[in-house]
């Protein structure tokens, strides 16, 4: 579960909250179209960097459909 004050995910709760695999959160992470940070050897994503990607999807989408 998202703790409602977090601004940061885990792989895990941003996969979950994109749909997709974990495996494909960490391509889209190596790819730099997903943003994240390093706390150790783990990698947080913020919810934010999400939200702005699921708003250029959703542009992208629009301008194919024109």
């Amino acid at each position: 579960m998202i703790s409602p004050n977090a601004n940061e995910l885990t792989t895990q709760e941003a996969a979950s909250l994109l749909c997709i695999s974990r495996h494909s959160l960490l391509d889209m992470m190596e790819e730099n179209i997903l943003p994240y940070r390093k706390v150790g050897v783990r990698r947080r994503v913020l919810i934010s960097d999400i939200n702005d990607y699921l708003k250029r999807q959703r542009v992208r989408r629009i301008e194919l459909v024109k």
